[in-house]
This record gives C-alpha cells, sequence and structure tokens, in this order.
C-alpha cells in the first residue's frame, strides 16, 4: 500500500543533497545507468559520510508520520541515492515489501521515496498502482498488518 504526503522535506535539506552529491550525478549524466550511492549516506569515512544529510531529512520527514504510524522509535534500515541518468531503463513495477518479508513477517517496515527535483515525462517518475493507495489516515492499518 502507498500514500502520497504533502511534501515534508525542506528545500535547504534537497539543495544539501543534491550539492554533495554532485560528482555522483554529473557521473549518471554522462550515460544511460542508474548510479545506486549506497554508500552515499554512511560509507568508510566518517568524516565525509553524509549523515548530517541523512539526520536532516529524517527530522524533516518523521513528525509528518509519526502521529500517522503506530512506531514509536523510527529506524532508518537502510538508505540508498538512487540516480538515473537521461535515457536509462526503467525500474520494473515491484513493491518494496519483498525485500525485507523474511525479516519482518509483520509489517513494520515501509520504504519512502523522495525526489530531489520536479519530475517530468522526460526524467521519468514513479508509478504507483491506484489498487494500492490508502488514504494518510489509513497508513495507520499498516503496523497492524491490515
Amino acid at each position: 500500500m502507498w500514500s502520497r504526503l504533502p511534501s515534508r522535506i525542506s528545500n535547504s535539506a534537497i539543495d544539501a543533497v543534491v550539492e554533495r552529491a554532485d560528482d555522483l550525478i554529473a557521473a549518471s549524466q554522462r550515460d544511460t545507468s542508474i548510479t545506486f550511492g549506497k554508500d552515499f549516506f554512511g560509507g568508510i569515512d566518517s568524516e565525509n559520510n553524509n549523515l548530517d544529510l541523512l539526520q536532516q531529512l529524517h527530522q524533516d520527514l518523521w513528525p509528518g508520520i509519526a502521529d500517522i504510524v503506530n512506531l514509536k522509535v523510527p529506524v532508518v534500515d537502510h538508505a540508498v541515492l538512487l540516480i538515473k541518468g537521461s535515457g536509462a531503463a526503467g525500474t520494473a513495477l515491484h513493491q518494496d515489501r519483498a525485500y525485507w518479508v523474511d525479516r519482518d513477517p509483520k509489517p513494520t517496515i515501509f520504504s519512502v521515496w523522495i525526489a530531489l527535483e520536479d519530475l517530468t515525462e522526460e526524467k521519468g517518475g514513479l508509478v504507483l498502482s491506484p489498487d494500492n493507495e490508502v488514504t494518510v489516515s489509513g497508513m495507520s492499518d499498516f503496523n497492524t498488518g491490515a
């Protein structure tokens, strides 16, 4: 299931991510690949691990979700910066839940997708099945397994 929330992320937080990810973004625009910046948030170097950016995104986002879902203490399982080059192939329709169903039989994990720029038809975007849409208030059923 999915629900769309009004934008919660500050422009300054998005600008900071884009600025620090400039090398990854520039590289992806030279070809038609998809770059998974799995080490962008974390990595080995504690000086340049971008966890301050992840924390800012979390602080912008979590207060707007906390009253909706039944989670008292959020945990970021993993964070990935996904950059799609112009003309890169799309990702097939899928549900993220399949990636962690063995580890989390009763749904308590959910994905948050944040666009770092406006979406256009040329840039591609996220397609969501209307069959799985729930109201924002319906997200509270998520952690009950409903």
